[in-house]
């Protein structure tokens, strides 16, 4: 028991990371267990069963790390002008960055639109609020949790977990859309995971990176918005 409770973080953390694979078709499942007829129901119903399901992971991670966040959150209210420095700085570093690696692998490698950032895109035009909730608010903060916080309960070194954490939050946007030289994809999305995460490290205040978080991906969606005439 001692020895398990050593490892209690990484434990749940292990836990989180499975869930965050399952947690859609486990629902789903469940949903049709019951007698529902996903299929059956009208485009603004799934629309609405898909909001739903989003919402159920997001609201574990809030249950299960509460305290911590909480905790945070009353220290970011206090120390937030010692931690703007680093926010404005790493989130610039970040976004030159990532703007670079895209520019030479589009203009350079030829490689096209990533493919994540055309599902996006593409899905924005079809669902527009459920796209922007989920893009801007959702998935920014399970994001920030699972490869800021709870790598870092993985991560002690702090370089090991900049890296680390960075490389993972690119792989896990390009899982699914890439494939051969498209991987390189990654470079972009874990330079720009990167700078979160060393956001975090000199913060250690898990709300930096998820508030930045949630502000860079609304002013991409809202740009998108903006270009397809949806606002």
């Amino acid at each position: 028991m001692k020895h398990l409770k050593k490892y209690k973080k990484q434990i749940i953390g292990s836990i989180m990371f499975i869930l965050m694979f399952l947690i859609s078709d486990l629902i789903l499942l469940l949903l049709i267990a019951l007698g529902l007829d996903v299929e059956s129901l009208s485009s603004s119903n799934k629309t609405l069963i898909s909001l739903g399901i989003s919402l159920v992971f997001p609201i574990i991670l809030i249950m299960v790390y509460r305290k911590d966040l909480f905790k945070d959150l009353k220290k970011i209210k206090k120390e937030y002008k010692s931690y703007l420095d680093y926010i404005i700085n790493y989130y610039t570093i970040g976004v030159i960055g990532m703007v670079l690696i895209n520019l030479f692998l589009q203009y350079g490698l030829k490689l096209g639109l990533a493919g994540n950032e055309e599902s996006v895109r593409n899905l924005l035009i079809e669902a527009p609020l459920y796209t922007f909730i989920s893009a801007c608010i959702l998935a920014p903060f399970q994001e920030e949790m699972l490869f800021r916080k709870v790598i870092r309960d993985f991560c002690k070194n702090k370089y090991v977990f900049i890296i680390v954490s960075g490389l993972i939050f690119g792989l896990m946007h390009v899982l699914g859309t890439a494939s051969g030289l498209e991987y390189l994809y990654l470079l972009p999305y874990g330079f720009l995971g990167s700078m979160f995460a060393l956001m975090y490290v000199k913060t250690d205040n898990i709300w930096c990176p998820i508030f930045i978080h949630f502000f860079h991906n609304t002013l991409l969606v809202l740009i998108q918005l903006k270009v397809n005439g949806i606002i």
